[in-house]
């Protein structure tokens, strides 16, 4: 009787994580479906920001270039032109008052988002499946594997076709809520907005990232390194 409830025991632990994978690999499919190894893609998008009863209370303009999990931002904030690198070394940040990029954190913030919430997370190279925590149903528990993102923990759950990311602290205690929703954007379907809920100062009140449209350029993957901002930056002045 007890070698027959180890091995059923044996066969639920394998379907878990049998499970988990596959939701991991659903998502990541979807996340990464404009993150080429040899193709640079730019986007048009709108950071909106909403109250506590889904109203818009205000629309900034964005926009960015990828390339694989490296990422430059532009926001225009307050009529100024800020931007934003992202590599595996970590971020930068550069505008006309810096005379060379700044390398911040993570949790550095604008407009009340932690830039690691806006700009890619490189879910595959940073977090790992922590098979040693079970989740139940479609939920599965990411942990960090490189501290260039401060968050300990990811839970990674999927309902009614969109995918919830809480993002925890090392005590596993909630800070963070993004929601990423499936579109399609050129007929490739992709996460077309994030929403990203603070759940520590909880007001209600949230943020979308929205990608409006994306289409592959021509633009060196060697420029994606603060040493080269400056000419990505030349890129983006062109397309105001």
């Amino acid at each position: 009787m007890r070698k027959y409830l180890f091995f059923i025991l044996l066969t639920l632990a394998a379907f878990t994580e049998a499970s988990a994978e596959s939701l991991y690999d659903e998502f990541l499919g979807i996340y990464d479906a404009y993150a080429s190894d040899d193709k640079t893609f730019y986007a048009l998008q709108k950071l909106n920001e909403y109250d506590s009863n889904g109203k818009l209370v205000s629309e900034t303009d964005a926009d960015c270039l990828i390339y694989g999990n490296n990422e430059m931002t532009r926001i225009n904030k307050k009529g100024q032109d800020l931007y934003f690198l992202s590599t595996a070394s970590g971020y930068w940040i550069k505008n006309d008052k810096l005379q060379q990029p700044l390398k911040i954190s993570g949790s550095y913030k604008v407009m009340e988002i932690q830039m690691q919430d806006l700009l890619r997370i490189d879910f595959r190279n940073d977090f790992c499946i922590d098979n040693g925590d079970a989740e139940s149903g479609n939920t599965i528990l990411l942990k960090r594997t490189n501290r260039k993102n401060t968050y300990s923990y990811i839970r990674l759950n999927k309902k009614s076709g969109q995918y919830r990311a809480e993002m925890l602290d090392a005590k596993k205690q909630k800070l963070k809520t993004l929601i990423y929703e499936t579109g399609e954007i050129n007929g490739i379907t992709c996460f077309s907005s994030v929403s990203i809920t603070d759940d520590v100062f909880s007001t209600g009140a949230y943020y979308k990232y929205i990608t409006v449209s994306m289409k592959s350029i021509k633009v060196s993957k060697v420029l994606f390194n603060p040493v080269f901002m400056d000419e990505l930056i030349r890129f983006f002045e062109k397309k105001s």
